[in-house]
């Protein structure tokens, strides 16, 4: 598990001994936002300090530094292949990163306000970016544009290197693999030294990590898409020498915007089967067809902000957090509110549903909520004999507005 905190550091904790393993310096300002990668090979730091970071999960050295934002950066979040980042800021903008190379690949601009949350969608298609201006914006990712950018900027750090290497090779080699020049500095701690050194050399240990089949066939995916470098430098070294990066990056910048709410947007995040869900200092969470820029459903029933939306691992739920106390469990199909946790949930700032969809997670706490018994025959009305997956895609595919009230 990794943490950040106001006092500029980032801690990977083992979950199952509680014990602190590893503290990371190197922001100079509060960490406003971590995350985790699919693949469990990466974790990204977001900071008060303009920057955001990523580093290594299996011995916690900083692989990037992600300059390039011009306020506090508040939030980040890894594509599904873990092959890009995004990361949101107050200075307006989302900035969409390359993990191996830390290169920015494109710049997303147009909000009068912070940048508050961002999420990719499954099939990396979509980009959403929630603001404190009301609004959602859906970019439509240019693989194409990102390619280009990418490679340019390979050639660019090539040559760069060599001209490097040949006017001061032996400082070179007295750096090399020098990790303090990067500016990080790993602090372990003294009862957990020992204990870490042995993990990273166990592949049998708790904090080696495993690849997940689902995160790497969604790398190699965006694989496809992004690190094709060797064609791509022969196809765009010609076509593209005359255009700069910001023409590049202007010209992806397509995105449709989602109005409605009537507070600032502080959550998104994405179904498996597309669909998108916002959540707004309105009280109100709202399902959208990012597609068709649609709403599907509005559903009302929280007395304070909502702070986080996540969907159901089946795209059958989705649960909101608000600062009211509450977690709320929501069924798509029929826009009732099926389930209201309480307890334990001060303040709840985060929600997350388990892999095998029974547990929500909220904040330290952890409760259950049981899915809804299946209704008698006759009581379901239209679309009765269609199971809750085909209710939900026959819904998305409509895109008709709906709205629902909590009943508690």
């Amino acid at each position: 598990m990794v943490t950040g905190s106001d006092d500029e550091r980032v801690r990977l904790f083992n979950v199952k001994t509680k014990q602190c393993v590893i503290k990371l310096k190197g922001h100079l300002g509060a960490i406003k936002c971590v995350a985790v990668s699919p693949c469990d090979k990466y974790f990204a730091s977001a900071s008060f300090d303009k920057t955001a970071r990523v580093w290594k999960t299996a011995d916690g050295s900083c692989l990037q530094v992600l300059e390039g934002h011009t306020k506090s950066v508040e939030v980040v979040t890894f594509s599904p292949g873990s092959v890009y980042l995004c990361t949101g800021s107050w200075d307006r903008t989302a900035i969409l990163w390359c993990v191996q190379t830390g290169c920015l690949v494109r710049i997303l601009s147009g909000h009068e306000s912070l940048v508050q949350s961002v999420a990719f969608s499954y099939n990396f298609e979509f980009l959403a970016t929630g603001s404190w201006d009301f609004s959602v914006r859906v970019w439509t990712l240019d693989h194409k544009a990102y390619r280009a950018v990418i490679a340019k900027n390979r050639r660019k750090t090539e040559r760069e290197t060599a001209r490097s290497r040949s006017s001061d090779e032996s400082d070179v080699g007295d750096d090399h693999g020098d990790d303090v020049e990067t500016g990080f500095n790993v602090t372990v701690s003294d009862d957990d030294q020992e204990n870490a050194h042995d993990d990273n050399q166990d592949e049998g240990k708790d904090n080696v990590i495993v690849d997940n089949d689902e995160s790497r066939q969604d790398g190699e995916r965006e694989d496809d898409i992004a690190n094709d470098y060797c064609r791509e430098d022969k196809e765009t070294s010609g076509n593209e020498s005359n255009r700069t990066d910001e023409n590049l990056l202007a010209e992806a910048n397509e995105y449709r915007s989602l109005i409605g709410h009537n507070g600032n947007v502080h959550s998104v995040a994405f179904s498996k089967i597309g669909m998108l869900a916002s959540g707004s200092w309105d009280r109100t969470i709202r399902l959208w067809n990012p597609w068709n820029c649609k709403l599907l459903r509005l559903l009302e029933g929280h007395i304070g902000w909502v702070k986080a939306v996540t969907f159901s691992h089946d795209s059958i739920f989705v649960a909101s957090a608000a600062d009211d106390d509450y977690v709320k469990v929501w069924d798509i199909p029929s826009g009732d509110c099926i389930n209201t946790l309480e307890g334990n949930t001060d303040l709840a700032q985060h929600c997350a549903f388990t892999e095998n969809g029974l547990l929500i997670a909220s904040g330290a706490a952890v409760s259950k909520f049981k899915r809804p018994t299946k209704k008698k025959d006759g009581e379901e009305g239209e679309g009765q004999n269609e199971n809750p997956e085909g209710q939900v895609m026959r819904l998305l595919r409509q895109g008709t507005l709906s709205s629902a009230r909590s009943s508690s």
